[in-house]
């Protein structure tokens, strides 16, 4: 379900499928897109759209993280657009803007735990070889 991304970011990011709903800030009575998450992590994650947006657009994004009792809900900021060259979808960056304490705990608490699991994986596979 999920692999760790290398990469500069301040906080690791996860590999993951979640899905998601996301509606545009200043049109928040809209009915909210599902979209795929592709990568997450306690600032940001990414996820693919079927429209282009602007940078620095912000969204209201909502998700479930497994075994989690409540859905976290957050204010994001597009960082950066990435257009796919097979199909016209987009895959978006960003960071969030507003998230109650609770929802950055589970994240942080699902980061690690996937985080955690592939050490112990990598762990093993070399103890085998």
């Amino acid at each position: 379900m999920s692999g760790l991304v290398h990469n500069n970011r301040k906080h690791p990011r996860i590999s993951v499928d979640l899905a998601l709903k996301c509606k545009d800030f200043l049109l928040a009575k809209e009915t909210p897109m599902e979209v795929l998450a592709k990568n997450l992590s306690l600032g940001g994650m990414s996820f693919y759209l079927d429209h282009f947006t602007a940078m620095s657009h912000k969204l209201i994004l909502e998700f479930d993280l497994p075994l989690v009792a409540h859905n976290v809900r957050t204010i994001f900021k597009i960082m950066w657009i990435h257009k796919s060259p097979t199909d016209e979808q987009f895959l978006v960056g960003g960071k969030f803007l507003e998230m109650s304490k609770e929802n950055k705990t589970q994240i942080a608490e699902f980061v690690y735990d996937r985080i955690k699991d592939q050490f112990e994986t990598l762990r093993e596979q070399a103890q085998i070889a």
